[in-house]
């Protein structure tokens, strides 16, 4: 009788969890696409425009370019071939993307509430998650033409088998952990930072001192490898140059270096049209001109020491913003105010939870190795090159759940003291 019942509470417990992840991912997808509608003529500009454009010549070409007969390796190859892949089936239809990318968003709340509960426990799982259906960001960037969306899902997925692999490393976990990995970096290359925090992830909790424990590394690391070896080998045939991730990091070095201006962002547009750099490396062919435009960014960094590190500040500080910039290209058409006071509201009020959380974790700091190395790694290395809030979105799945942490402990501890005041009379 008693197994049976067990059996059935079980039972009944898997069934609530299963309906509430359902509800859990039509309301996040509901809100999202509702959102997109919202946006249904906005046409993408800047990044979204480029990405656009591949995903556009893919579909229509098989060719990988901006212009056709030009291949290019500017951008990495996921997200334009995910684009590719939406106007296959349903056109030349951004408003397709978005209903997609809304879906992402709700799977991506989906996998946030594992993460918290295979990270502590199912009640910071279910606190992470609810946050994450309104977190206002999540639902802003599924509606544009940019990697965030699809690259936070694939981080999180990543970072989700990263924490079973730690818990069980089997070959299994550690190839889908290894997959997504690579896949998340052939989306945005910054995960290639997090790549060497994943590996002191496995050495802090599984030993540094065990032989297994470099085993199972090497599965990992030869399963992100194999995910990488198609890209890498068509750059080596088109290129002849070994190109693991895109041609744009010289440029985007350059961003945050010689042209970074931490008050008015879109200086940019001018210097495009007057920087004998800029000039220079349009002359030439894109391998060399990300060679040029590293060179020149190096050599500015080496004799400007003091001025990168008063740099590297700001970038901290713009990383970290509680609001966007107002200029009219970051509002989308939306009102300056309203941003805002939606971001204050919500990030503002998160943060300090967050930061409590980080505090509180400190005493079972392994468990939240892989969280650390995450925030850690995304956070310097846009103190390196550009920096904006946009950036700061694919690690946000991880502030939300040290969020949810520090408010799960507080009416833990509120239960406590109830309880023992209640005991008390």
């Amino acid at each position: 009788m008693v197994k049976e019942f067990e059996g059935n509470m079980t039972g009944k417990l898997v069934i609530n969890e299963y309906l509430f992840l359902l509800i859990l991912f039509l309301l996040a997808s509901f809100l999202r696409i509702l959102y997109a509608f919202y946006l249904k003529g906005n046409i993408p500009v800047s990044d979204a425009a480029g990405f656009d454009l591949l995903g556009l010549n893919i579909w229509k070409y098989g060719e990988y370019v901006f212009q056709r007969g030009i291949p290019t390796a500017h951008r990495t190859p996921i997200y334009p071939l995910f684009l590719s892949g939406v106007y296959f089936l349903f056109g030349h239809s951004y408003l397709a993307v978005r209903i997609i990318q809304s879906i992402i968003g709700g799977l991506t709340c989906v996998v946030i509430y594992f993460i918290g509960k295979k990270t502590i426990n199912k009640n910071v799982g279910f606190i992470a998650a609810t946050i994450s259906i309104f977190y206002p960001f999540f639902i802003y960037y599924t509606g544009y033409l940019l990697v965030e969306t699809l690259f936070t899902f694939l981080l999180a997925v990543a970072v989700y088998w990263l924490i079973i692999s730690a818990q069980k490393p089997d070959w299994k976990n550690l190839a889908l952990s290894g997959i997504f990995t690579g896949l998340a970096a052939l989306c945005k290359p910054t995960a290639f930072t997090f790549l060497p925090f994943s590996v002191l992830g496995f050495l802090v909790i599984l030993g540094i001192r065990k032989i297994s424990t470099y085993r199972n590394i090497a599965i990992f690391l030869l399963f992100f490898i194999i995910i990488l070896s198609p890209w890498v080998s068509r750059n080596y045939i088109v290129f002849k140059r070994i190109i693991p991730s895109a041609t744009q990091l010289g440029k985007t070095l350059l961003d945050g270096s010689v042209l970074f201006d931490a008050q008015h962002q879109w200086r940019l547009e001018q210097e495009q049209q007057t920087n004998p750099i800029l000039l220079r490396g349009k002359e030439l062919h894109e391998i060399e001109r990300n060679d040029y435009y590293t060179k020149e960014a190096l050599n500015f960094i080496r004799h400007n020491p003091k001025y990168m590190m008063k740099l590297a500040v700001w970038k901290f500080l713009k990383f970290w913003r509680l609001y966007p910039h107002t200029e009219t290209i970051y509002t989308y058409g939306h009102s300056k105010t309203l941003l805002v006071l939606i971001s204050l509201l919500s990030y503002g009020i998160l943060l300090p939870f967050s930061i409590l959380g980080i505090i509180f974790s400190i005493k079972k700091w392994k468990q939240f190795t892989f969280f650390y190395g995450l925030i850690g790694s995304f956070t310097m290395i846009h103190l390196i090159f550009w920096s904006q809030i946009r950036y700061r979105l694919p690690i946000m799945p991880y502030i939300i759940v040290f969020a949810a942490f520090s408010l799960n402990s507080i009416i833990e501890k509120m239960k406590s003291l109830r309880l023992a005041k209640q005991l008390k009379i």
